[in-house]
């Protein structure tokens, strides 16, 4: 869980497995970018966040929920393999 973070935040080739929501960002004021990340078998939902983000290259998958709750969206860059959920990339439901 990145809880404080106002400024550039950059998860590369990591692999998150398990917990309650894999990868949490709460500050809107951080500016996140995901590459290359597989995140998987959260017990809620693979990417909680509250702001916006980039995500590259990444999978999501096998989470209890969902893949992404992104309250103020995200930007798809490309090449990932994200499970579905009600949000969208726009931070609303479908």
């Amino acid at each position: 869980s990145i809880r404080i973070c106002s400024g550039k935040f950059l998860l590369y080739c990591c692999e998150i497995i398990g917990g309650e929501d894999g990868l949490s960002l709460m500050d809107r004021n951080t500016n996140a970018t995901i590459n290359s990340t597989d995140i998987s078998y959260a017990s809620c939902r693979g990417i909680f966040a509250n702001p916006d983000f980039k995500i590259k290259e990444s999978a999501v998958y096998n989470c209890g929920s969902y893949g992404i709750k992104g309250r103020s969206g995200w930007t798809d860059l490309g090449g990932n393999n994200l499970q579905p959920g009600p949000w969208n990339e726009w931070g609303g439901g479908y």
